[in-house]
């Protein structure tokens, strides 16, 4: 993901209902960042991701095998 600041990160992701099923904070910096997730907890389906920090939020949508 690409930010324009740097700051402390909040990663969702959301069933497709609006559901939080997993949620993780991390520090990034100010450009590309790479944050991973562990979904091994999250069955198998089409989520919502969603990426807030500070005043911008992100949302994509990611598919679970």
């Amino acid at each position: 993901m690409g930010m324009n600041k740097a700051g402390v990160v909040t990663c969702t992701v959301r069933a497709l209902t609006g559901q939080a099923v997993l949620m993780r904070t991390a520090a990034a910096s100010s450009g590309p960042s790479a944050i991973t997730l562990d979904l091994a907890s999250v069955a198998p389906g089409t989520y919502l991701l969603e990426m807030q920090i500070g005043g911008e939020r992100m949302v994509r949508k990611v598919v679970k095998e």
